[in-house]
């Protein structure tokens, strides 16, 4: 979650609600994350389940293992309901996406900033005017436009044990950048988010994330482990309590 480029036709205008409220939308592709979600379906119905497994050296890879006993219910109530395209930006050809604009992705996202035609009006344009880069803090134009050939920065990072905003705390530490060909080619977050490594010794936000994740399943584990025994033990003394 932070801010992140968007490749947008040079007329998009973002829909808004009848109170002129920008309306969320994800970006990506819809029909790929229908796709996905379509294939997670049929994997569950034969017996699958998707794992996420972590690589040592940073990195992860998803793979198919069997459900577990307790995976009775339906797909939806495991990934929740299949995408629906009106929740997505449009699906436009890259022949279309010419142009750029900034967007928060707290929410499914919605822009900070027009459509702009290059990277560096656009960082130009969210400079002068001061515009978030993480609640009221704001950034350099060579900030924003490091995010923008990146195409993306997380929400904040620590520095030093000083909280900055993402698109600050990770221009300090970019060792490089895309080029503006590869930007214009459709090398951003909107379409294929880089892989973890990539981005893992640009940021602490991602290894604070991934040991909160391994605490939580292992409090997780250890919760399960407990209900069972008390699960037990009540068998256990009603058993007991019948008996007598």
């Amino acid at each position: 979650m932070g801010r992140e480029v968007r490749k947008v036709p040079a007329d998009w205008q973002h829909p808004t609600r009848d109170n002129g409220d920008y309306i969320p939308l994800m970006g990506g592709s819809f029909s790929k994350a229908a796709a996905e979600w379509d294939e997670g379906e049929r994997q569950w119905n034969l017996g699958f389940r998707e794992k996420t497994v972590w690589h040592d050296g940073g990195g992860y890879h998803k793979e198919w293992v069997p459900k577990d006993d307790e995976h009775t219910y339906p797909y939806s109530d495991w990934a929740g309901s299949r995408p629906e395209e009106s929740d997505y930006m449009p699906d436009w050809p890259d022949s279309e996406r010419t142009h750029l604009q900034m967007y928060e992705d707290t929410s499914e996202g919605t822009p900070i900033s027009p459509v702009m035609d290059t990277p560096e009006e656009l960082a130009r344009w969210l400079a002068d005017t001061g515009a978030s880069a993480f609640g009221s803090m704001n950034a350099t134009y060579e900030q924003w436009l490091a995010t923008i050939k990146r195409g993306f920065a997380c929400s904040a990072v620590l520095v030093n044990g000083v909280m900055d905003s993402g698109v600050a705390g990770l221009a300090s530490t970019d060792k490089a950048t895309p080029s503006d060909a590869q930007l214009k080619s459709g090398a951003t977050r909107s379409d294929e988010r880089p892989a973890e490594s990539d981005v893992a010794s640009l940021t602490q936000e991602i290894e604070s994330l991934r040991a909160s994740l391994a605490n939580a399943e292992s409090r997780a584990e250890e919760a399960e482990g407990r209900a069972t025994f008390f699960e037990t033990e009540m068998t256990r003394i009603l058993q007991e309590g019948a008996k007598r």
